[in-house]
Formats: structure tokens, sequence, C-alpha cells
């Protein structure tokens, strides 16, 4: 399988529960982290560029004959990323 998007870069849907901090943080984390859509979108652009740079080192690797090439670059950079 595939993936061609980082899961907090996509639009959240109805079907999933959202998590609330009560259950993913630690005793003791401070309660006024900003979760919200100005850190979503933080979180997009890293991976944005993270994929940018995978993807530009994968095609120049493709062209030579290093790696598969019938597969697009950033497929294979978002399995990089989500391997790691």
């Amino acid at each position: 399988m595939f993936v061609d998007v980082e899961p907090s870069c996509a639009e959240p849907t109805a079907d999933v529960g959202a998590i609330t901090h009560e259950e993913v943080e630690p005793t003791g984390v401070a309660d006024d982290i900003d979760d919200g859509p100005a850190i979503q979108k933080a979180i997009c652009r890293h991976y944005e560029r993270y994929v940018k740079a995978l993807a530009s080192i994968i095609s120049e690797a493709q062209k030579t004959g290093h790696i598969r090439d019938d597969l697009p670059a950033d497929w294979l950079a978002w399995q990089i990323i989500h391997a790691a």
C-alpha cells in the first residue's frame, strides 16, 4: 500500500473519533498546548518540504537507474517518510 499524504495534512472525517489530550498526554504536561489549525498547517508544510526534498533525490536516482522508475518519486518519498 502506498501512502500519498501525511495523515495530519488530510481533512478529518466524521467517522474517525477525536483523540483527546487526556488519552495521550503524560501526567504533568501543560494544558495550553496549541494543537489547532496553525500547528496542523506547520506540520503539513514540514512534510511537503520533506517530500519535495526526498522526491528530488529519488528522481535523480531513478534517472541513473539506482531506484526503480515505475513509481512516482513522490510516492516513494512518502513510503520512506512513513517507514521511518
